[in-house]
């Protein structure tokens, strides 16, 4: 019995007919919030990513939030080309991207409704892609899969990038839906689109202690449908600062207290990384403090790769069977 039961398990949808052939880390990086206006800075920390990264040895799956790939080559064209650019050069440095989407966007200009509040009355979820998607709009979750997945698509062409050999999805928000019909309906639209992967579980209430995002190693990859598995995240990697920080103590000691992990049981360790936050955090652009941020977050990596003697990979790599 999985010790922090998400929503798929709560109603249900999941099943315990996923073997795991080995260890992996799948470092996944939500990539999002990416401001038309301040693009080169943005592609200047993606060039340093990949230095660190290939130098590093690194394999990354990078969730790339397609509204904002779509507002990007509609507000500043001329600079859509180097950011496309810089994807390949991630690409070519270890990193495989996948969809991500925090709801309805208008497919021309890549423009999400004005308001959209996170916290809504009676739905326990941050209100992110699946209530956008079906409460604020009334579309069918399944059909709006369908379009995530040729708006990919689309960008691939673009940066002249291969498909996955096994798409993964993460839903914005790591909002999934929260009754059982919800969650079926988001899993069918995972199956129909063609993903073999989904990496949004969480459980709780948003806003409350009860909220979690995924589930511990060991206990966070799980099928879905005969053809989706899920591998929830394990740990974010956003609260790796300074050591001695309140934070990084907390997210230290998370790490700690996942004991199959440790114990090198087979499994897929699914962190999350919120790459804005290298770029952004209290508003700070200048590069040299970016670079910092980036090499000072390889550094603690590399002593946890170390210390648990796993190796990156992605998605398309794991070797998983059903029983």
């Amino acid at each position: 019995m999985n010790p922090v039961a998400t929503d798929f398990h709560r109603t249900g949808i999941s099943t315990d007919d996923v073997v795991i052939r080995g260890r992996s880390w799948v470092f996944t990086i939500d990539f999002e919030a990416f401001d038309p206006t301040q693009i080169e800075i943005w592609v200047k920390a993606m060039d340093h990513w990949s230095d660190i990264t290939l130098r590093g040895g690194w394999k990354s799956s990078i969730f790339i939030a397609l509204e904002d790939v779509i507002r990007l080559k509609a507000e500043r064209p001329e600079a859509y080309p180097r950011f496309l650019e810089a994807t390949r050069r991630m690409a070519s440095a270890g990193a495989t991207f996948y969809p991500h989407n925090h709801g309805v966007f208008d497919e021309s200009t890549g423009l999400q409704a004005e308001h959209r509040p996170q916290r809504i009355p009676n739905y326990p979820k941050r209100a992110s892609m699946f209530f956008d998607v079906v409460h604020r709009h009334g579309l069918d979750i399944r059909e709006w899969m369908g379009r995530i997945a040729s708006h990919f698509d689309d960008f691939l062409i673009g940066a002249g990038l291969p498909r996955p050999t096994q798409p993964a999805f993460r839903a914005g928000g790591w909002d999934h839906g929260v009754t059982a019909n919800d969650l079926k309906a988001f899993v069918e639209g995972l199956a129909a689109a063609g993903f073999a992967w989904d990496s949004s579980a969480s459980s709780g209430i948003y806003g409350t202690r009860s909220w979690r995002i995924g589930a511990p190693y060991g206990h966070n990859v799980f099928g879905l449908d005969p053809t989706v598995v899920e591998a929830a995240c394990c740990w974010s990697v956003d609260g790796l600062g300074r050591l001695g920080q309140p934070r990084t103590v907390k997210a230290l000691v998370g790490l700690a207290r996942q004991s199959r992990l440790w114990r090198h049981h087979p499994g897929v360790f699914v962190t999350v990384l919120h790459f804005e936050n290298l770029v952004r955090p209290n508003r700070a652009t200048n590069m040299p403090e970016i670079t910092r941020r980036i090499e000072s977050l390889f550094s603690k990596l590399n002593i946890v790769r170390s210390a648990l003697r796993i190796q990156s990979t992605n998605f398309d790599d794991i070797s998983v069977g059903r029983s």
